[in-house]
């Protein structure tokens, strides 16, 4: 992920992202696209430069018989794409 830094001082990385979801035979089940814009203080940028680590989150409904997903990440700057395939846990909502 590449950043640059803002006339305030901020660093800002600019993303797109998309989920595909994916059943037990690999099959395509659904796809979700978000464009991400990341904007880190001087002591956020200076934790990524130490550690190598950009932490985002994101909370989503998965199909019901989804199994696994992959990220795709493209930086909008360099046009640069990586991309991870996940299983998707299920955390049971107490009640």
């Amino acid at each position: 992920i590449s950043f640059h830094q803002d006339p305030q001082g901020l660093w800002i990385a600019d993303l797109d992202t998309t989920v595909l979801f994916r059943d037990g035979q690999g099959a395509s089940l659904s796809r979700m696209s978000n464009p991400i814009h990341a904007s880190l203080k001087q002591e956020e940028y200076d934790q990524v430069l130490k550690n190598g680590v950009v932490s985002l989150s994101a909370t989503m409904e998965a199909p019901e018989n989804a199994v696994r997903l992959r990220l795709v990440v493209r930086d909008l700057a360099t046009g640069m794409i990586g991309s991870v395939d996940l299983p998707i846990v299920v955390i049971e909502s107490g009640g």
